[in-house]
Order: C-alpha cells, then sequence, then structure tokens
C-alpha cells in the first residue's frame, strides 16, 4: 500500500550527507525526491530515526535549487536509506517543490554526473 501524499522524482544525483555527531560529509547517490523525503544509496549503516543533514543541487544551476536538509532515516535496505525532511520551513517547502517541479524528464541522464558543489549556499540555514 502506498503511503506517500507528493509525488516522486527518480533521478541519480551525488550528494553530500553529514552525520551530525560526526560533521564529516560523506559521499552518496540521491535516486528519488519529493517534498517530504528521499532515497539515498549508501550502505544503511545509520539506525532508523538516526538524524542527519543532506546537501544537494538540483539540475539546472539556479541558486534556488541548492539544499540543506535535516532529515532523519525512516527506512533502511541493503541498497541505501529512505530519508524524511525534518522541519523544512515554507519557504524552502515551496522552493524544494517547485525545484522537483522543473526537473525535466530524463533527469536521471542530466543530473548523473552532477557533482554537488564546494561549500553550499544554503537556503536553509542549518
Amino acid at each position: 500500500m502506498e503511503r506517500r501524499s507528493y509525488s516522486r522524482k527518480y533521478l541519480r544525483l551525488k550528494i553530500k550527507v553529514e552525520i551530525p555527531a560526526k560533521r564529516t560529509p560523506i559521499g552518496a547517490c540521491l535516486l528519488d525526491i519529493s517534498r517530504k523525503g528521499a532515497f539515498i544509496e549508501m550502505p544503511a549503516l545509520l539506525p532508523a530515526s538516526a538524524p542527519l543533514i543532506v546537501e544537494f543541487r538540483l539540475p539546472d544551476g539556479r541558486p534556488q535549487n541548492i539544499f540543506r536538509l535535516y532529515a532523519k532515516v525512516i527506512r533502511r535496505t541493503a541498497s541505501g536509506i529512505g530519508v524524511s525532511f525534518l522541519n523544512m520551513p515554507a519557504a524552502t517547502s515551496h522552493a524544494l517543490d517547485a525545484a522537483i517541479g522543473r526537473l525535466p524528464p530524463g533527469a536521471e541522464e542530466a543530473a548523473s554526473d552532477s557533482e554537488p558543489t564546494q561549500g553550499f549556499a544554503a537556503v536553509w540555514a542549518v
């Protein structure tokens, strides 16, 4: 039974994941995203409910497509983790929703070689 209330966009996008207790970002790959969460391909070393920070830039280079979001692990699989975004301000939520809506069909190919930017200019400051 599908419990998601927001549609997801599928893409392969290199991202940074930060575990607050360690403060050292690690590379990962975002596989799908919606306004409320995402699935991240990475070793599922984090327990359920573990907090993390997800940093990414959605394709097209617009400054408003750069995000740094609080999240928590809600699901673990052999290939990665499902996360839910937490306490996102309304303006950030709307910006994320708009950016996801602008992703072109075939965003998978366009985003697969994207590198996270150096020094994210966060839409939502942590």
